[in-house]
């Protein structure tokens, strides 16, 4: 359960995206004092957006007609997601401004329309596949080891930031074809395992 946990933690900030930028933008401007603190957020928000999902997830398990739903709703998600990323192109435009990317940093710490999907693909996972006993206390330990890999990925972002997002801008088309290929095994282990 650790391991995957926080192998899920590095996974879900390994892409280039709006909170990563915030961690290089404070370290470019060397605000070590904001960047603990903006990492202590990110790890806060993430805390209540995956406790909150997975345990209203679980809970809506127990009725089997709402569990087949929930079952067939992720397959969806998935295969959306396999699509999204197969025909996705990447975004060429950056936003030069640090306080912009700040903004939009902060903005996305709030509201972050990925968490639900991400969250609701990931209690699909862990019940289709039994990670571990679905308790309140097994979910919080869950989340915490989690955590620690949202922690290790923006370090490392920290660390090595402008490497990681410019190979990645170069890699983009292939990591995301990768991705898809990846979306739709999930998926069809989900499928399998319903059918």
């Amino acid at each position: 359960m650790f391991i995957i946990a926080f192998l899920l933690g590095l996974y879900s900030y390994l892409m280039p995206g709006g909170i990563n930028l915030g961690v290089v933008s404070l370290i470019d401007r060397k605000e070590y004092r904001k960047l603990f603190v903006y990492i202590l957020l990110v790890v806060l928000a993430e805390i209540v957006y995956s406790f909150s999902i997975l345990y209203l997830f679980f809970n809506l398990q127990e009725i089997q007609e709402v569990k087949k739903i929930i079952e067939w709703v992720s397959v969806v998600l998935l295969f959306s997601m396999a699509i999204w990323s197969w025909f996705d192109k990447g975004n060429k435009k950056s936003q030069s401004s640090s306080k912009g990317i700040m903004k939009r940093a902060y903005l996305l710490m709030i509201i972050h329309p990925q968490q639900f999907i991400y969250w609701f693909i990931v209690g699909e996972l862990i019940t289709t596949h039994h990670w571990f006993d679905i308790t309140l206390a097994n979910i919080f330990q869950f989340i915490l080891t989690y955590s620690v890999g949202v922690i290790g990925c923006l370090i490392c972002y920290g660390y090595i930031g402008f490497k990681i997002i410019r190979f990645f801008s170069l890699k983009t088309k292939t990591i995301n074809k990768i991705m898809a290929i990846i979306y739709v095994i999930i998926c069809l282990s989900i499928i399998f395992t319903i059918v």
